[in-house]
């Protein structure tokens, strides 16, 4: 009798502790060749920052899993962001999974490409080619999301 009220108990709170869970729900990606830095913007929204936040991120690349970072906190109530130091090349496939402190997770996918040469035109035409040079400096992407729950 013991046992069957506490399954029917397990039964009842565990599908609202899955519906507290605050997964991310978004992850941007870019990598920067040069410096050989991943970085990664994730919309995680959290009114307590010491309670729900993203508490541990995973990098693979190719395949094979080559990091595993741990948070205490969350930088702010909107999202989480990091820069991870990789070493990876054009062709390769990084993989980033964030989890929450209160369940869930989601991770997204990028390959690395070349940057994509700067326009002629755009170097001798505006004020802004300082930016537009750091901007271009940035490696394109290819993403594809993979919701993990």
């Amino acid at each position: 009798m013991k046992n069957m009220l506490l399954g029917l108990c397990f039964l009842g709170i565990f599908p609202v502790v899955l519906c507290l869970a605050t997964p991310p729900t978004g992850i941007s990606l870019s990598y920067e060749l040069d410096k050989a830095f991943l970085h990664v913007d994730a919309v995680h929204e959290s009114d307590i920052l010491d309670k729900s936040y993203v508490r541990m991120m995973t990098v693979s690349l190719n395949g094979q899993p080559v990091q595993s970072l741990y948070y205490t906190r969350q930088q702010n109530h909107e999202g989480f962001s990091d820069d991870v130091s990789i070493k990876a090349q054009v062709g390769d496939v990084i993989r980033v999974e964030l989890f929450c402190t209160e369940g869930g997770s989601l991770a997204q996918e990028m390959t690395v490409t070349k940057p994509q040469p700067q326009d002629s035109a755009d170097q001798d035409t505006s004020a802004n080619a300082e930016s537009q040079t750091n901007s271009d400096s940035t490696v394109n992407i290819e993403n594809a999301v993979n919701a993990v729950n």
